[in-house]
Order: C-alpha cells, then structure tokens, then sequence
C-alpha cells in the first residue's frame, strides 16, 4: 500500500508527440500538449508556437490542445521523473487491467470492502498478443513556461525510451541531484541502418555537463527553484508514488510517443511471446540465414525473412 502524504504533484496536462487519425496514431515533429488550463497553454504557445484550439474527445480528461512548432522544449525534473519506473501494462474496456514488472503483476479483485489490488505471478506467458501487457514509460516533468498547478506526463511504449529514459535518471541521481534538475526534452528521428523503420523518441538531455552537474550546476533549490518556477515561496516535490493510471480509450489512453514502422515492433511483439528454447531456435536459423545479428542492421527484406523465422518458431 502507498505511504500517503507524498507530497505528488497533480497533472496539469500532457506531452506528446503524435497526433490521432482514426483508429491510428501519426507521428508529428513537434511536440503537442493537451490541458485543461488556458493559462498555461497560452504561455506555452508563447514559448513554442502553434494556436490553443479546443480539443473533443469524450474519452480524454482534456479539453483543449497545443500543436507547437518546437521539437525541443525546456522542462525541470522533480527528483522521482519516472514514478515506478517502466512497467507492463494491460488496458481493457473499463481501464487499466493489470500492471507487471515482468514477474509479479498487480491486479484488480472484489474483495470483502469493494475492489482490492493483489499480486500474483505474471498472466502474459501463454496468452495471444492482445492479451499481453505492454511495456510503458511515464515521464513527469515540470514546464517553466506553464504556471505551478501539476506536472505534465508523457507517456511512451518505446523501448528506446524506456532504456534511454532510465538511464539518463539513474545518472543524474548518481551524479548527486538534489531537487529540482534542469533539462531539455525533444522529439528525436531516427531510423534503423537499413532505413526499413522510421520512427520518433522522445529524449531527455541535460543542460550542462557532468562535471558540472556534479559540482551542483543545474540544480534548482530555494532561490533558484522559485525563480525558475516563477513563485515566491518554495514548492515541495517529494519521490512520489505510482503515477495514476490513465483510462483506457480515446486519446489519453494512446502511447505515441513511439510511432513506428511494422517491422520492429512485429520483431519485439514475436520475440516477446517466444519461450528461451524457441529463441535459440530462431537464433541459429537467423545465422544460417546469413542475416545482420540486430534487426536494425536489415534491410527490409531481411526484416520480413527474419519475422517469418520467429514465426514459423511460435
């Protein structure tokens, strides 16, 4: 059970970098952010550009919509950005299903007083690839430009993102971050060697160097911290809890901070329902094949024979 009296910050709003068509997810080049505060919109479009539209989706919490024409954008990191930390998760109709970290997942069960949340051994093992859980980052930022009400979330199913995004936390923390650290975050292009997959990541950068980061620069605490957040009095962000989970459906429930081509994510999702002993499998026809060891060194081509190897091992 949480701790209460964490001190979490509510969110103000969402960072993303996709737009929806339909039933799918388009990629843009810049970032986008949805809130229900005028206010602080308005500042961010001052900052970055684009026009605060209103935005209509009976499923999202959120109301109005700013697509800017930055593809980078200043943010400031409380000290616990990333909650949890990457986890799998599973949406259903009514919400979030379960929760995992690949050996125990949390789910929801009718208890003598109502729901309760219990642990039990990882579902996914087994099961179609609908029914499996998904890997999921959520990153909580602070934007300077918008006022103090929350922090903003993005949320991301890449794997990029999900190791890139970590472990540029974990050095920060290492490096001796107290507080408030200052940062940039921007929407990044990228492709595979062979140029088979083109798709965006969000990545996070710092301001400074390590050295400096060491020696205390970009982090804001008292004076500074108030300067930059743009109030007179200090404001308490504690290592939070487990973000709160969106509902399912409609834009809020849709991860675009990756939008990918086919052939990567077909890899993964495959790869992820294959046990060791039909990885190894795989693996050896891959080399008999005369494939690239890494799928981003294929062409696409070589990407589809080597997604019908991992198939015909299912």
């Amino acid at each position: 059970m949480r701790p209460l009296g964490q001190n979490r910050m509510a969110k103000l709003g969402a960072v993303k970098i996709g737009v929806k068509t339909g039933r799918a997810m388009k990629a843009i080049e810049t970032f986008r952010f949805l809130s229900n505060d005028p206010d602080s919109l308005n500042a961010l479009a001052a900052a970055y550009g684009g026009t605060v539209k209103p935005f209509n989706d009976a499923k999202s919490p959120w109301k109005l919509e700013l697509i800017t024409t930055s593809s980078e954008i200043a943010v400031i990191l409380p000290p616990n950005p990333l909650g949890d930390g990457p986890m799998y998760e599973k949406f259903g109709g009514k919400g979030i299903e379960r929760r995992c970290d690949g050996t125990t997942c949390e789910i929801e069960q009718r208890g003598p007083d109502g729901p309760e949340k219990v642990d039990v051994p990882c579902m996914c093992p087994g099961k179609p690839k609908a029914d499996q859980c998904r890997g999921t980052t959520r990153l909580d930022v602070i934007i300077p430009e918008a006022r103090v009400g929350g922090t903003w979330q993005l949320v991301t199913k890449s794997e990029f993102a999900a190791d890139e995004l970590s472990t540029m936390v974990r050095m920060i923390q290492l490096a001796g971050a107290q507080g408030l650290t200052e940062a940039r975050l921007r929407v990044d292009p990228r492709q595979t060697r062979g140029g088979a997959n083109q798709f965006k990541v969000p990545m996070l950068l710092l301001n400074h160097t390590i050295q400096e980061l060491m020696a205390g620069q970009g982090q804001l605490t008292g004076a500074s911290a108030r300067a930059a957040l743009g109030v007179g009095t200090p404001v308490a962000i504690g290592p939070g809890s487990p973000a709160e989970l969106p509902t399912a459906g409609g834009d809020s429930g849709v991860i675009d901070a990756e939008i990918i081509e086919p052939a990567a994510v077909t890899v993964a999702e495959l790869w992820h329902q294959m046990s060791d002993d039909q990885r190894a499998a795989a693996r050896a026809q891959q080399q008999e094949a005369g494939l690239p060891p890494k799928i981003g060194d294929m062409d696409q081509a070589q990407a589809q024979q080597f997604i019908d190897i991992l198939k015909n091992n299912l």
